[in-house]
């Protein structure tokens, strides 16, 4: 079972101080899209620090701001309603970015931004100084987070349906399925659910 959020819920929980290189990546279905519809958000609360993997119109985008500059890649492919669908961010350095649809519709940014290593996981929603926003509309599930830069092969691999546990396992920082309870399969720690409910889960080939 997945995740159903309304665009009000979100799940958190603290992580390891984090910066580039990392990975995002989760599989969402949206009831609709238009605006922003956030996936995975990190950042530290009381800032305009973050990153966030987000659905801006129909496309992914993989944004970082230090409150300065926000540098985005987005993808040059869009979602459809009511499917599922894998978004992925790669984050390699301050000056490079990456987003990716299911696994393909690469879109690319060097811009700069001096985010300060980011301290707290949002699943649907991103981090606003002290507050959440951006909510999905629709189901979230097999979120992940690798503290690498992963491959073009390895993005379009996760975006078949393979487990995040079987792509560079070694890597993974976070993991959280949303497979019937709220457990970080990684990394031991709390997660704070705001709402939520239990909704089919996308297809996900498991070791």
């Amino acid at each position: 079972m997945a995740r159903s959020f309304n665009g009000a819920e979100y799940i958190q929980r603290t992580i390891p101080a984090l910066s580039p290189p990392f990975t995002l990546a989760g599989w969402f279905k949206a009831n609709s899209l238009g605006g922003n519809r956030a996936v995975v958000g990190l950042g530290i609360s009381g800032t305009y620090h973050r990153h966030d993997l987000t659905i801006v119109g129909s496309a992914v985008r993989s944004i970082s701001t230090d409150g300065t500059n926000g540098p985005a890649a987005t993808s040059s492919t869009t979602a459809t309603v009511g499917t599922w669908n894998h978004a992925a961010g790669v984050w390699t350095t301050s000056t490079s970015r990456a987003a990716y649809l299911n696994g393909g519709g690469k879109g690319t940014n060097s811009g700069f931004s001096n985010t300060a290593g980011v301290t707290t996981a949002a699943i649907g929603a991103i981090i606003f100084l002290s507050s959440f926003g951006e909510g999905m509309d629709g189901d979230i599930g097999e979120t992940a987070i690798w503290t690498v830069a992963l491959t073009d092969e390895e993005v379009a691999t996760l975006a078949r349906g393979v487990s995040p546990t079987l792509v560079r396992p070694q890597s993974l920082l976070y993991y959280v399925p949303l497979v019937r309870d709220l457990k970080d399969h990684k990394t031991p720690g709390l997660l704070t659910p705001l709402g939520t409910t239990i909704t089919p889960h996308s297809r996900i080939i498991l070791p």
